[in-house]
């Protein structure tokens, strides 16, 4: 597996973020790369929304509401949901193929958030998954 971590040069907005995530998930896709572990921290405040969230009433009041708060809005190319994250934020992507996807992507999220929030408890932090206050 490989490992990238920190800031990289030239990736410096939400939306560079995203264009690197997409550009690994296609390489790993079509097998260029294997199985790869991302970790960095947001350069700015920044809520991730889903394709999916783009199609929901309210959608421009939410991103207007984002700005408002102080948060970059940015729209994934792959699925989940909305996710918001602050500057102090570790982001954890790891992408690895899987020919059934996107079905499933629920489950995996729950089993490998567990699994990361449980490593972290054991460092002390109090680490969750699910929504968070406010």
């Amino acid at each position: 597996m490989r490992y990238l971590s920190g800031p990289l040069p030239g990736v410096d907005h939400p939306a560079m973020e995203l264009a690197l995530a997409h550009a690994l998930l296609r390489r790993v896709g079509r097998g260029e790369v294997g199985e790869t572990l991302r970790l960095y921290r947001p350069t700015q405040n920044t809520v991730v929304f889903g394709r999916r969230d783009t199609n929901l009433p309210g959608f421009a009041a939410t991103v207007a509401d984002c700005r408002a708060a102080g948060f970059t809005p940015v729209v994934r190319a792959s699925g989940g949901r909305a996710v918001a994250h602050t500057r102090d934020a570790l982001v954890i992507e790891h992408v690895s193929p899987d020919p059934l996807s996107p079905s499933g992507m629920d489950e995996r999220f729950t089993e490998f958030g567990n699994l990361f929030a449980e490593v972290f408890r054991g460092f002390g932090v109090d680490a969750r998954v699910g929504e968070g206050p406010r």
